[in-house]
């Protein structure tokens, strides 16, 4: 199966689920964008303004991945009906979303300046069923271990 791009982009695909949608982004001249396949062409997915990536979806197609910052580092974050959901940050170091299930709950990482290994943290977005929809942007609940809040 190949997965349909315009414009001279190149396409990475990072995650499928049980549908058949699938997680990923596209390389092209305004650089890397997360990107969701649904059975088409590629929907790009918005982002703070610059670069992201799809890393994960769950069964209800939600993406999940991360966003670049304005200030060079990247916040956590998952695409609901196509919107974004930014999950911020923890102490001020960037986060990335590396899986989310259908609850919404995601797992993903915590980059620490001062430790030379990355800290594990659940992000979470309370309520992410069809029925509720999602938090606005920058409402995402962080649960990390004891010390990274």
């Amino acid at each position: 199966m190949g997965l349909k791009v315009g414009g001279g982009a190149q396409s990475e695909a990072s995650a499928i689920n049980n549908n058949g949608q699938i997680a990923g982004g596209l390389l092209g001249s305004d650089g890397l964008k997360p990107a969701l396949w649904a059975g088409g062409p590629a929907i790009v997915l918005p982002t703070l303004g610059d670069d992201g990536a799809a890393l994960a979806i769950n069964q209800l197609g939600h993406p999940a991945g991360w966003v670049a910052t304005s200030g060079g580092g990247s916040h956590a974050a998952i695409w609901v009906n196509r919107r974004l959901v930014d999950l911020g940050e923890v102490r001020n170091a960037p986060t990335v979303a590396d899986a989310i299930n259908g609850a919404g709950e995601v797992a993903g990482r915590v980059d620490l300046p001062d430790q030379t290994e990355e800290a594990v943290a659940l992000l979470e977005v309370k309520r992410l069923g069809a029925r509720h929809g999602a938090k606005p942007p920058g409402r995402g609940h962080i649960d990390a271990p004891p010390g990274l809040r």
